[in-house]
């Protein structure tokens, strides 16, 4: 047995996990680390992984943000934009539609026919609310860049362009 499976079994069994910052992979592109792994099941389906996100503050508004993308690629399943803003400094909590200053601004787009979206939008500029949108932290620890955080991401968006129908809900472990 390989040192590396030995120590992947033990951390199955022990139950390893990581803290903020973690560099656990999803899996990789081009032989970049990807941190998080997203699942869409519905109208599209298929498993993508992608850059860890982004969050950060600010401190003269009391907003945050969290940007999720993966955008680019080739042979992916579907591509996704989100942007979730929301009040006070980022802390491990759910934040969703009944959070203080929540704004969310998500599409998914087929991996094969990028005029398929879906959308799910909340307090939008871009639009009207339709679908849905929760981001829970686990953890968040301000960082040189920002916050490092872990968590995960529920987003149900709604058809809006292309020959896209129904509906896809994406599900996300950062």
């Amino acid at each position: 047995m390989s040192h590396r499976a030995l120590v992947t079994g033990l951390c199955l069994l022990a139950g390893c996990g990581s803290g903020p910052g973690n560099s656990m992979d999803a899996g990789t592109d081009s032989g970049v680390p990807m941190p998080t792994m997203l699942t869409a099941t519905g109208a599209l389906t298929g498993m993508i992984t992608a850059p860890k996100p982004t969050a950060g503050t600010d401190a003269v508004t009391n907003t945050s943000f969290f940007n999720l993308r993966k955008t680019s690629g080739t042979g992916l399943a579907f591509k996704i934009d989100v942007t979730i803003d929301f009040g006070g400094a980022p802390t491990a909590q759910t934040y969703d539609s009944s959070s203080a200053g929540f704004r969310c601004n998500a599409t998914v787009t087929d991996g094969m026919t990028a005029a398929n979206t879906w959308i799910a939008l909340f307090n939008s500029m871009a639009g009207g609310d339709t679908g849905t949108c929760s981001l829970t932290l686990t953890s968040a620890t301000m960082s040189a860049s920002g916050y490092d955080v872990a968590g995960t991401l529920s987003i149900t968006g709604t058809a809006s362009g292309g020959g896209a129908g129904g509906m896809v809900t994406v599900m996300g472990t950062f």
